[in-house]
C-alpha cells in the first residue's frame, strides 16, 4: 500500500447517476481475456454479491514516509514517519463490477487528505482504469489493469507532485452485503488502506 502514496494502489471514486451509467458502458473490450492459460476449465471466483456499481463512502490510509520519499522532501521530514490519509463520499469515486470478470474504476478528482509535520497532505487522482477482478472466501485481486487519462498528484499546502506511475496487480480481503462493499490492503510494512463503498442505485 506504500506504492498509493507513489500514485498506484488506491482505487475508485465519484459519484452521479450519470457517472453510474458511463462505467457500465466503459472501456470493457480494453481488458480481454484471462491471460495466459484463459483457455483452461480452471473455475474463477467471482462473488456475485460485488456486481454493480459502487461509490465511494469512506477510505481510510495509513502508510510510512521515508525523509527521501517524494512525500517526505516535500513535507520538510526530519525523520521518517507514518500519515493517515482519508476520503469520503464527496471526494470519493466509483466502481462498476461486471459479471464477465471486467470491472472500470472511475476517478474524478479523488482526493485523500491527512497532515503530515504541520502541514495538510492531499493525494488526488483523476482518469479511469479497466482491470480484471476475482473475488471468493473473503480474497479479492485485481490483474491487466489498463489506465486511461491516468494522473496522480501529492499536494503539501500548495506544492505538488506528479506521483502516476503504472498500476500492479493486487490482493486485498473483502466483505460484501446487500448494500456495502469494503475492500482492505495490507502492506509487508504495517501500511494498510481500507475502503468502504455503498451501491449505487440502478
Amino acid at each position: 500500500m506504500t506504492a498509493v502514496l507513489a500514485g498506484a494502489a488506491s482505487r475508485r471514486w465519484l459519484a452521479s447517476g450519470t457517472a453510474a451509467a458511463v462505467l457500465l458502458g466503459l472501456a470493457a473490450a480494453a481488458v480481454t481475456g484471462d491471460g495466459p492459460g484463459s483457455g483452461s476449465a480452471t473455475p474463477v471466483d467471482r462473488d456475485r454479491c460485488l456486481v454493480g456499481v459502487w461509490r465511494l463512502s469512506a477510505g481510510r490510509y495509513h502508510f510510512h514516509v521515508a525523509t527521501d520519499s517524494v512525500l517526505g522532501r516535500l513535507a520538510g521530514l526530519p525523520a521518517a514517519t507514518t500519515v493517515d490519509l482519508a476520503s469520503g463520499a464527496s471526494t470519493g469515486y466509483a466502481t462498476a463490477y461486471r459479471v464477465d470478470g471486467t470491472a472500470t474504476d472511475l476517478y474524478d478528482l479523488a482526493v485523500a487528505e491527512g497532515t503530515l509535520n504541520g502541514h495538510t497532505v492531499q493525494r488526488v487522482r483523476r482518469g479511469t482504469q479497466t482491470y480484471r477482478w476475482t473475488a471468493g472466501s473473503g480474497r479479492y485481486t485485481q490483474r491487466n489493469v489498463v489506465t486511461t487519462g491516468d494522473l496522480a498528484l501529492l499536494r503539501v499546502d500548495g506544492r505538488e507532485a506528479d506521483v502516476t506511475t503504472v498500476v500492479d496487480d493486487s490482493a486485498s480481503t473483502y466483505r460484501c452485503g446487500p448494500g456495502e462493499l469494503v475492500i482492505r490492503s495490507d502492506g509487508d510494512d504495517g501500511s494498510w488502506g481500507e475502503e468502504t463503498f455503498v451501491r449505487s442505485p440502478a
